[in-house]
């Protein structure tokens, strides 16, 4: 896997099939394996080209498997992934699976990202939900 993560680019690449029984965001994190972060508007350590490699889907849970890793922009150079569970389910008072929640393991909270919007395509933006 080493030698894969060194060649990623940054850039987002998903294509979805739409399917009615399957909800729309879980059919945006199993249409691909692979996703990289174009833009995010806060800021993380400045880290650089982040990308999540999807394993060990259940479509039954709407649960999939993650490494998630990123560019280190001091070194260049990729740093070791780690892996989360993301979960997709329906946000608070909405009848669509809009809400994804990445956890580290089934003991925390995790941070949870609503869906605003896709084209059905490329492009999809979340849009983090912060529980106060």
């Amino acid at each position: 896997m080493g030698s894969d993560i060194k060649n990623l680019h940054c850039r987002w690449e998903v294509q979805i099939t739409f399917v009615s029984t399957v909800p729309l965001f879980f059919q945006v994190l199993t249409r691909s394996d692979n996703f990289f972060l174009v833009k995010r508007t806060y800021p993380r350590g400045g880290n650089q080209c982040a990308y999540m490699k999807a394993q060990n889907r259940d479509g039954g849970k709407h649960t999939l498997s993650a490494v998630m890793g990123y560019r280190d922009p001091a070194t260049g150079q990729m740093v070791s992934p780690s892996t989360y569970t993301v979960t997709v389910t329906q946000g608070p008072g909405s009848s669509t699976y809009n809400m994804m929640t990445v956890q580290t393991s089934s003991s925390s909270s995790g941070l949870k990202y609503e869906l605003v919007y896709t084209d059905g395509g490329n492009c999809n933006i979340l849009k983090g939900k912060v529980d106060l």
